[in-house]
């Protein structure tokens, strides 16, 4: 072992309890795991590293703790992190050099220097040392020589021999032994004492100092200088320094030398030995000086190769290609190009002969005493005298029949018949009469059969078996014939070799494995295929062995056992692969086979004893990269991996007294997938193990074919993801079930739900339907209400009624109209506080007179009905904070609702209380009270009790809602008597309710409440208006009403008729109503707002529908106002006057000399902003053109003249030609700040041929000449 060693220096050996050898050298320490060598060398940046990379000594102790002894101090090996822990002591490294395992721990010896290391706390400590001399040198060895008296022997490498006592620490020297230059010591089994001398050989003393050898090269050594000594199965063997390994035997008191044979490759590779070391399995190592680590065995194989001519260890040629054994136990050996060789087996001697160097020998035979009779390969038969080594061409046949004989490229093979006659194997088979000169053609019993390349089987009376590549045949020496014996199958293949037991059968080594052939039964039996394909050379040996040659190794196969041995290098079988040609069993037993790489050498006392199983045991593990192996040794070879691992290799280290065998393994994997790997690496992989347990079992194929028990190497534990484990699907399943549950819950909840939702549904689409109804039943009552309120409220305000008893019962006709449209408005403000567009308008004001007030509009009704209202209030109530208006439908809903359920001739009380925070307003009735209604139900939308007297079901729920709006609250109670008191709260101050700015549409909505400032006296004779209402009555009202206002009132049934007349007239203004038929009035404005020649006119929409919705989408088309009905016709002439009269306050605006139209802030439209942008550009980028006119712009504008004049004359007030003016003055004016141009080159930037002309502009605008104008800057 030399290659991947740290250094060829072997100092010295271990090996550990797993089987590991360790070897120390000068250069480094190297592991070898019996598959592999792993080196370790010091590194001055890794504190883990050895101290030093000169080993000097490797020792196990008992707790299996390996010590490595190098130059620079002492070492523990860290298997669970393949590292070295450094010994210090006295916080110095420990320097030692040499150490003896006890019981109780090791000791360690240095220079003059003693330590223990004890096994109970795992500390180091110093020994004693007392002693007569003070010893300077260095202990390089230490034995234990009495262990009960505690004696330890030492050595001195040039100080001599010691005697340590250990329990007095007392040290002194061995006088019997006087030498000092000691190299080694042996302390053997019987108590002698064995040491060399350095140069002086090896000297034996008994236990009592007497000296009884002295062995040097004067005698028996080979060499005077011996390192090291070590007894072996009672014999020492001593490692010397160039003299090979010495082997005395006290007993005989022989000497053996092992040493290097230049040429002979079974010798030892060099002669200088270190030292040697004996393991446990019996193999001895001997650690050379020059050349790695040598095991020695003993072995019954020996390869002979090739060595130099003429020399006598070895072959002329490795390749030996024919074998004969004379009658004096002499082998001839015919090599491949090289001529015959003659062998001596009993002094392993060779001879060579030059006549023959050229020659091919393919066959041998006897031909006298004293000659040989050779086939050299396509020459033909020579004669060869075994004495003299002279060789004589031998004729047996005319030139052409020799040709064809010797010449056609066959090798022929000789057969002897008996002392007078051999057989000629050719391209046929012949037999030659040495008396007669005779050569006869054997006769073949088939035709067409081939019986070239025929070797012999077996020979002898009265017949004798040949093969070919296809056939067995028999050859009948008495009718001189030869006949097929046996043809096998073709899926046996071609015959490459065949031999016969002593029971008669046939065995077969063919191209495709090995079968035995029984002429009696006529059956043919596999032996084994894979194993034994190709094979090329069978024979028996005396003990009924079959052995096998391949291309590939040597076997020995047992039939009586059906077993099979392999052999390899570590038996003295090296790689080689045997010719076709049959092994020569010799008279002694022993036999010879021929192979391209040498003659194997077989002695006939190979063992096959009954082998033990080796001892297989975990090596290490790696997971990921990373070694658990001591991990997984200390937890009884159990691992757990995670189920997403990325590698796992397991590997594996033999036991065995062979360990240079090559083995085969066979890996079990028992588990969720039952597997057997056969593979000759000490490593396994496991690559994508799936979730489970899996046990790893192992066994290793021994010496003599038997497979060892297998043994469990490792369980492996594949751990599941999180999601699989057992807790969690237990959680899962838990979870499941509670889903199931809740599930089935929630479904039958759902279904609940899903009632409760459809009976909500059910009620939410009667309240819609019945909220859609009264909307539409108000928005058409709004039209007539309107026909009626409006020419009522007109009628009393001009006075015209004189008749008393008349104008009282039209108040009574106009309150209730106007009591209708708060109904109406209350149902429509309902909806609106829905949306959200509903807020309050907070004052103060004096609580008790304004529900006085309130109260008296229903004197009348009272009186009526013969029911008395009486006031209760509390005279300590001032000003309180409400919204009037909506406090005026809530008290409103209260009283009407005590007016409906009162009897006559009963008293109603109103009546109001201070308390802490709020005001509570009672009103108190003697009606039918509040047993046939639900009190929690009473304020809901729709809801009306159990009686005669019905209603809408919307006034007490929009009174909650004013009243919770002002953060106060409703209610009612029964009273002790009879009858009921409904009663609301409002907070004394009102800080704490959030009160919403009004919104913007909401304010549009309640139009009936926006003042229209100064425009009741706005003049608007001279403008033209347009009506565009579908219901005929209120169509004639208005147009009757407005014509005494305006120059002009058109009328119009619907948009579409209404779009014509608008683009034909073209009104100052149009009145429409929203929903009409053929085109409404969210078109028609639309259309008007779209259309550039129009988009001026300013649209007021009248419409029942005061939604958000509506409104919103009317602003949206462009509409100026939006009127509600039923409306004031005295709003909405100021409506109209406002209207007109902004449209007027713009066009003065633009009659100013400054004021140029603004697209954005002055139109009223999107087009007529798009015709200014477009007008305001164009003028502006042809200020300089002196064409720019009314003329030019029309072109422009795609407009005739008088439509671009009477657009701009509406939206402006002023003409064409003078809003161009207004642009170039304006111009001007910046440029004469500028006082480097003259008034000349303004005029002419500005669009003026003439400067007259533009001087006279100028002053016709500003009052003063351009001239003035800068000098006033």
């Amino acid at each position: 072992m030399k290659d991947g060693l740290s250094q060829s220096t072997v100092n010295c050996v271990l090996s550990d309890h797993q089987g590991v050898i360790w070897i120390g050298t000068s250069f480094g320490l190297n592991r070898f795991d019996r598959e592999r060598i792993m080196s370790y060398n010091n590194d001055k940046d890794n504190l883990f590293s050895i101290p030093g990379n000169d080993i000097i000594f490797l020792t196990e102790d008992i707790q299996h703790n390996i010590w490595i002894g190098t130059d620079r101090g002492l070492a523990r090996y860290d298997r669970s992190k393949d590292r070295f822990m450094r010994i210090t002591f006295a916080g110095l490294p420990l320097h030692v050099h040499s150490s003896v395992v006890t019981d109780n721990g090791v000791l360690f010896f240095g220079t003059g220097t003693a330590f223990r290391y004890s096994y109970v706390d795992n500390r180091i400590t110093f020994l004693p040392v007392n002693g007569p001399e003070r010893v300077t040198s260095a202990f390089t060895h230490a034995y234990i020589y009495d262990k009960q008296k505690q004696i330890v022997l030492l050595v001195c490498r040039r100080n001599g021999l010691w005697w340590y006592h250990l329990a007095t620490g007392k040290l002194e020297r061995i006088s019997f032994i006087p030498a000092k230059e000691i190299t080694s010591v042996c302390l053997d089994s019987s108590g002698n004492i064995w040491l060399s001398v350095y140069a002086d050989g090896v000297y034996g003393y008994t236990s009592a100092g007497d000296e009884f050898c002295h062995l040097n090269t004067g005698n028996l050594l080979s060499n005077d200088v011996v390192l090291d000594i070590k007894e072996i199965d009672g014999k020492l063997w001593l490692a010397t320094d160039g003299g090979g390994l010495n082997v005395y035997d006290p007993d005989t008191q022989g000497m053996r030398v092992i040493s290097h044979i230049p040429g002979n490759n079974n010798s030892l590779p060099v002669n200088s030995f270190g030292c040697l070391y004996n393991d446990q399995e019996k193999n001895i190592w001997a650690g050379s000086i020059r050349g790695g680590l040598i095991g020695l065995k003993r072995t019954y194989f020996y390869t002979y190769g090739d060595a130099q001519l003429n020399s006598t260890s070895g072959l002329s040629y490795k390749t030996v290609t024919s074998l004969y054994e004379d009658r004096d136990h002499i082998l001839w050996l015919g090599t491949d190009g090289d001529g015959i060789n003659r062998f001596d087996p009993r002094t392993s001697q060779f001879r060579h002969y030059p006549a023959t160097f050229d020659k091919k020998v393919v066959s041998i035979v006897e031909y006298d005493e004293d000659e040989l009779l050779l086939s050299i390969f396509s020459q033909g038969l020579y004669r060869f005298h075994k004495k003299t080594g002279e060789l004589q061409e031998y004729i047996v046949a005319d030139a052409e029949k020799s040709r064809r004989l010797f010449r056609l490229g066959l090798a022929v093979h000789l057969g002897r018949l008996d002392d007078a006659s051999f057989y000629i194997y050719s391209d046929s088979v012949y037999l030659y009469n040495q008396q007669t000169g005779h050569l006869d053609a054997i006769r073949c019993k088939e035709e067409g059969v081939v019986l070239s390349a025929l070797m012999e089987v077996s020979g002898g009376e009265p017949d004798t078996y040949l093969r070919s590549l296809s056939n067995l045949l028999v050859l009948d020496h008495k009718d001189r014939s030869i006949g097929v014996f046996y043809t096998p199958p073709d899926s046996i293949g071609t015959i490459g070799a065949a031999c016969r037991d002593k029971a008669g059968c046939f065995w077969l080594g063919t191209s495709s494995g090995l079968y035995r052939y029984d002429p009696v039964t006529k059956r043919t039996s596999t032996i084994e295929e894979n194993r034994f394909a190709g094979t090329s050379s069978l024979g028996f040996d005396r003990q009924g062995r079959l052995w096998i040659g391949t291309h590939n190794g040597l076997y020995a196969y047992i039939p009586e056992e059906g077993k099979t041995v392999v052999f390899g290098e570590s038996d003295g079988v090296y790689a080689n692969e045997y010719l076709f040609k049959p092994p020569l069993l010799t008279a002694s037993g022993d036999l010879y086979m021929a192979g391209v790489n040498g003659l194997v050498y077989i002695r006939n006392s190979v063992p096959f004893p009954e082998e033990a199983d080796p001892s297989i045991n975990l090596l290490d593990v790696e997971l990921d990269g990373i070694s658990v192996g001591s991990d997984v040794i200390r937890d009884n070879n159990q691992l757990s991996i995670p189920w997403d691992y990325t590698s796992l290799n397991a590997r594996i280290i033999v036991k065995e007294k062979d360990l240079m065998r090559k083995k085969l393994f066979r890996y079990y994997i028992k588990g969720s997938l039952n597997e057997m790997i056969e593979r000759s690496s000490h490593t396994i992989s496991f690559h994508a193990l799936s979730v489970g347990e899996y046990h790893i079992w192992v066994s290793c194929n021994k010496r003599n074919g038997d497979w060892s028990t297998p043994v469990q190497l490792l369980a492996i534990t594949v751990t599941p993801p999180w999601w699989k484990t057992t807790g969690f699907l237990i959680l899962l399943i838990l979870l499941i079930l509670f889903g199931s549950v809740l599930t089935a819950w929630l479904v039958v909840l759902k279904k609940e739900r899903k009632m409760v939702w459809a009976i909500k549904e059910h009620e939410r689409k009667t309240y819609e339907d019945r909220v859609r109804f009264l909307i539409n039943i108000s928005h058409e009552l709004r039209t007539p209400l309107t026909l009626i309120y409006a020419p009522l409220k007109r009628l009393l305000a001009s006075g015209e009624v004189k008749d008393d008893k008349l104008l009282h019962l039209l108040t009574g006709i106009f309150r209730q109209t106007r009591r209708i449209k708060d109904n109406i408005n209350m149902v429509l403000d309902v909806r609106k506080m829905e949306v959200g567009g509903e807020s309050l308008s907070l004052t103060r004001q004096p609580v008790n007179d304004w529900l006085q007030e309130i109260s008296s509009d229903f004197d009348l009704e009272f009186q009526v009905r013969n029911i008395q209202l009486v006031y209760d209030f509390d005279e300590s109530l001032g000003e309180v904070p409400f919204d009037a208006s909506k406090c005026e439908i809530v008290l409103s809903n209260l009283l009407m609702n005590a007016l409906k359920f009162s009897k006559p001739n009963t008293v109603v009380v109103l009546s109001t209380r201070r308390k802490p925070d709020y005001v509570r307003i009672s009103l108190s009735d003697e009606g039918i009270g509040l047993d046939h209604v639900e009190i929690d139900r009473l304020f809901t939308r729709f809801y009306q009790g159990d009686h005669d007297r019905k209603g809408s079901g919307i006034g007490l729920s929009y009174a909650r809602m004013l009243v919770e709006m002002h953060g106060g609250n409703i209610g009612a109670q029964a009273n002790e008597g009879r009858g009921a008191t409904f009663f609301f709260e409002l907070p004394l101050e009102n800080t704490s309710v959030p009160i919403e700015a009004r919104p913007y549409m909401s304010q549009l909505l309640q139009t009936s409440d926006v003042e229209i400032p100064g425009a009741d006296d706005y003049p608007v004779a001279g403008y033209t208006v347009m009506i565009v209402e579908d219901e005929p009555e209120l169509r004639n009202y208005l147009k009757d009403e407005l014509s005494g206002s305006f120059k002009e009132v058109y009328v119009a049934e619907d948009g579409r008729q209404a779009l014509e007349m608008i683009q034909a007239k073209l009104p100052d203004l149009v009145v429409s109503d929203v929903m009409m038929p053929y085109m409404n009035g969210f078109e028609l404005c639309r259309r008007i707002k779209s259309d550039v020649g129009i988009s001026h006119i300013p649209v007021i929409l009248l419409t029942a529908r005061t939604d958000n919705e509506s409104t919103v989408q009317g602003y949206k088309l462009g509409a100026d106002m939006y009127v509600p009905k039923p409306f004031d016709l005295g709003f909405l002439l100021a409506v109209l006057r406002n209207q007109f009269k902004s449209r007027e306050i713009i066009r003065n605006r633009y009659k100013e000399a400054e004021q140029i139209v603004s697209p954005k802030t002055d139109t009223i439209s999107n087009a007529d902003e798009q015709f200014m942008s477009r007008l305001n550009e164009l003028i502006s980028s042809n200020l300089t053109n002196p064409d720019l006119d009314v003329q030019f712009v029309a072109a422009q504008m795609a407009m005739s003249r008088a439509s671009l004049y009477n657009k701009l004359k509406l939206l402006a007030g002023i003409s064409i030609g003078d809003y161009i003016n207004k642009f170039r003055m304006a111009e001007a004016v910046r440029l004469l700040a500028d006082k480097d141009l003259s008034i000349q080159e303004v005029s002419e930037k500005t669009g003026f041929s003439h400067q007259r002309y533009f001087s006279t502009v100028f002053k016709q605008i500003y009052g003063v000449t351009p001239s003035q104008y800068r000098q006033d800057l």
